[in-house]
């Protein structure tokens, strides 16, 4: 066995990325309460779409600000500029709150406000990743970096497709018609990162993974504003394709993370297996709606899907860099780590069996088990992030 020298990681941007998710982290907690209040006021109907999906996108996209500094910030040190950057940042996660909160409304002119400030906020992150990565164009950029640039363009071309085709109908399209592309370009970003080791290692394949999903996310977009069902399930398809490519190429990562209990490498190893499942659970729901079945069985695909997607992959993906990255200095009450871990992962596996098996009362308790899990991730998280700015992560690795 030998031992390779060990990697000095230092944060340009720790303050700010630590200010991101912690903002983040309020918006999952406000969605865990939303979840729970919808229980005990439901008497066991859940209906998982309507009100916990604007918290969780806004945990997510607040969130997704940090992930960008931290994949695209340099080692190299702090300038007068950078000051600026944390302003930023807070400004960003706000403007957040107020798309996704317009976003949700019924009137159109609040949905095409809230699509244009994200279309906007996409835009800005997407020139500070080009003038992050200036002079190495996008030859230079890892897999990782090219994933969420990609990412984030997807999010500008998918709104920027539902503002058009809403303005042209007359009518709102949902709460996240541009989320697909975008959501999943983020996951494979940060699977990349972590299960590949983020050595920038770009092939074809990782490539083609890219290509497939940004092409995914845009047809979902452009079939949610037409109306043309077969286009959805060419996307979907699409999606299952660079998933199944993914999980082929990270399959080793995977295997080593589920053996992992020391740090966040676990949720990562999850969400690429949740990243699958939502993948056959999309082709099956596209496959019901392009042969006439709506309503029933197909909305409870649709729902299972979400999930897979919101909580099983991103919320995994998010709360797994929060421990990986070091970004808590203390590790206080370790065993709250199992616990979050395994009341999502048991929870959501309850909760996408008990939607798609119409069983609203098991459905009842395993969404309970999500939201409090959740929220003891926000609060173990927020004791963790209480304490000062750590100081650069030691790595050492083994092979």
């Amino acid at each position: 066995m030998t031992t390779t020298p060990s990697v000095r990681i230092l944060w340009r941007y720790q303050p700010e990325i630590l200010l991101a998710f912690r903002v983040g982290l309020l918006a999952l907690a406000a969605g865990a309460l939303v979840i729970l209040a919808r229980v005990a006021v439901g008497g066991g109907a859940v209906e998982p779409l309507v009100d916990p999906i604007p918290s969780l996108l806004a945990w997510v996209e607040s969130a997704l600000f940090g992930v960008v500094l931290m994949v695209f910030g340099s080692a190299a040190g702090r300038s007068t500029r950078d000051r600026l950057i944390g302003p930023i940042v807070l400004v960003s996660c706000a403007l957040t709150f107020v798309a996704v909160a317009a976003i949700a409304g019924v009137e159109l002119i609040t949905w095409i406000a809230g699509g244009v400030l994200s279309a906007a906020l996409a835009a800005y992150w997407l020139r500070f990743v080009q003038f992050s990565t200036r002079g190495s164009g996008v030859a230079g950029l890892s897999a990782a970096q090219l994933a969420l640039a990609a990412s984030l363009l997807a999010l500008l071309l998918g709104w920027a497709v539902a503002i058009a085709a809403a303005a042209l109908t007359a009518s709102p399209l949902g709460v996240a018609p541009a989320a697909l592309g975008y959501m999943s370009l983020a996951a494979a970003a940060l699977s990349e990162r972590r299960l590949a080791d983020g050595l920038g290692d770009r092939t074809r394949s990782s490539d083609a993974v890219v290509a497939l999903l940004f092409i995914s996310g845009l047809l979902a977009t452009a079939a949610l504003a037409t109306a043309v069902v077969p286009l959805f399930l060419l996307a979907s398809v699409l999606q299952a394709a660079g998933v199944a490519i993914l999980a082929v190429r990270l399959r080793r990562g995977v295997i080593r993370g589920g053996r992992s209990r020391a740090h966040g490498e676990r949720h990562v190893a999850a969400a690429v297996v949740w990243l699958a499942a939502g993948a056959i659970l999309l082709v099956a729901h596209a496959w019901r709606l392009v042969t006439g079945g709506t309503g029933g069985p197909s909305d409870r695909i649709g729902d299972a899907f979400w999930w897979t997607l919101l909580v099983g992959v991103l919320s995994s993906l998010l709360i797994g860099a929060m421990r990986d990255e070091e970004l808590e200095r203390s590790r206080r009450w370790p065993w709250c780590d199992d616990v979050v871990f395994w009341g999502l992962e048991a929870g959501l596996l309850a909760l996408v069996a008990a939607t798609l098996g119409d069983r609203p009362a098991v459905g009842s308790v395993a969404v309970a088990v999500v939201g409090l899990s959740a929220l003891l991730a926000f609060a173990v998280h927020e004791v963790r992030l209480a304490s000062s700015i750590p100081s650069p992560v030691v790595r050492t690795s083994q092979s």
